[in-house]
């Protein structure tokens, strides 16, 4: 049968409250996730969107090594933690866009390598009001390379069928 778990909490949205029960409560403590995949958490209302992308800071935080991706019907979205990230980009089921967002904080070391546009950009830092890394694509190599020193949001675009 399913179980009810009632949250009383009106501070966070029912996606952190799931993420919190999966990784918090005693009967779940013991499971290990490498990767969750959430389907329609970036669609409609855009403050329901950034509430999800404020979720998965959370989660970093709750669960380090869990990476959760959003996926919408054109996108892929997760958040990378400091350190160097290696992501395939020749699957078959990438788009031609790609972007990288420093929600809420600013990047002052972040390198990538496979992208149209690789960063940094001399004298200039990667933050909201300055520059930030949106309607990029790949180069044509099969990873693309992100180290950052802090929290980023990947996002790129997605298709379900080859063509």
């Amino acid at each position: 049968g399913t179980k009810f778990i009632r949250q009383q909490s009106e501070d966070e949205n029912d996606f952190l409250k799931c993420i919190r029960i999966l990784f918090e409560t005693e009967e779940h403590r013991n499971l290990q996730f490498n990767c969750i995949a959430v389907i329609g958490a970036l669609y409609g209302r855009f403050d329901q969107s950034m509430a999800s992308i404020h979720a998965l800071y959370v989660a970093a935080k709750i669960c380090p090594t869990t990476r959760i991706i959003l996926l919408s019907v054109e996108s892929y979205t997760c958040l990378l933690t400091p350190g160097l990230h290696k992501l395939n980009v020749k699957t078959g089921f990438e788009g031609s866009w790609c972007g990288l967002l420093p929600i809420g904080n600013k990047c002052h070391r972040l390198k990538t390598t496979g992208l149209k546009w690789n960063l940094p950009v001399e004298g200039k830092e990667i933050a909201f009001g300055s520059l930030i890394s949106s309607s990029n694509t790949f180069d044509g190599s099969d990873e693309v390379t992100i180290a950052t020193d802090t929290n980023i949001v990947w996002s790129m675009g997605i298709k379900y069928s080859f063509q």
